[in-house]
């Protein structure tokens, strides 16, 4: 089937690893946790993402995927959880998180796994892909982070955003750019700096990017209504052209 999407033919020992690396770093501390990891299948969804990337290229893009759903779980999607209820406490998190990504600290034994975690994905990225690229990764990071503060900020505040602020953040706040990066380690030659910062090249990008977040909303929508979260461009949709649910 020509539309098949082509999988990493080393998606089995990614996962494997992936696992065992969660549970080193304490990301996972019982089985249930292991089994959702299992379910939401993050190392599938970058054995297609990154078909042709090494063993090495592949276990470091499902082990960023897996902490990007443990950040989402923790900081932007608990209910209970007081760093995704306070902007303040969540901009320290993000400061401590981006002096690690930076090098300019290592985490300490109080630090959450999150932390070691993404030492260890630091160190590895580095060994691979050099200090240059690693800046633009930590200037993804640092905008991801903006956006997801941006939108706690929102719902703390009670405010629906406007549609087209909201458009503008969305491609931050789904850390696509992010994985965008990585195609530049799991692929087979470095983006020059010139084609990189090309204006096609950024408008593409960001039309995939619209693609990607805008079709999460969409799967997304009944648990945003559940959860009250207006930060969804189906909802505000409906809120600004007087759209039901359905045409929106």
């Amino acid at each position: 089937d020509p539309q098949a999407v082509a999988l990493n033919p080393h998606v089995e020992e990614a996962e494997q690893h992936t696992i065992e690396w969660a549970y080193r770093f304490m990301l996972i501390v019982d089985e249930e946790t292991s089994q959702l990891l299992r379910r939401v299948k993050f190392t599938y969804l970058a054995a297609g993402g990154y078909p042709t990337a090494d063993v090495e290229e592949l276990k470091l893009a499902c082990d960023w995927c897996t902490w990007l759903f443990f950040y989402d779980d923790w900081y932007c999607d608990d209910a209970d959880s007081e760093v995704a209820r306070d902007p303040i406490k969540l901009a320290a998190v993000h400061r401590r998180l981006l002096e690690i990504l930076g090098g300019r600290v290592r985490p300490q034994s109080d630090d959450s796994p999150l932390a070691h975690t993404l030492s260890d994905l630091r160190r590895r990225l580095l060994q691979r892909a050099g200090n240059t690229w690693m800046g633009y990764f930590h200037r993804a990071v640092r905008s991801y982070f903006q956006a997801n503060l941006w939108e706690v900020e929102t719902r703390a505040s009670g405010r629906i955003p406007p549609m087209g602020v909201y458009t503008k953040m969305r491609p931050y706040a789904g850390a696509v750019h992010t994985v965008f990066d990585l195609l530049d380690i799991a692929g087979r030659e470095r983006l020059p700096i010139n084609l990189r910062e090309h204006v096609m090249l950024q408008q593409v990008t960001l039309m995939a990017n619209n693609c990607i977040c805008w079709v999460n909303d969409i799967f997304s929508v009944a648990k945003e209504i559940q959860e009250g979260n207006r930060n969804n461009l189906v909802l505000l949709l409906c809120h600004e052209q007087g759209l039901s649910l359905a045409d929106a």
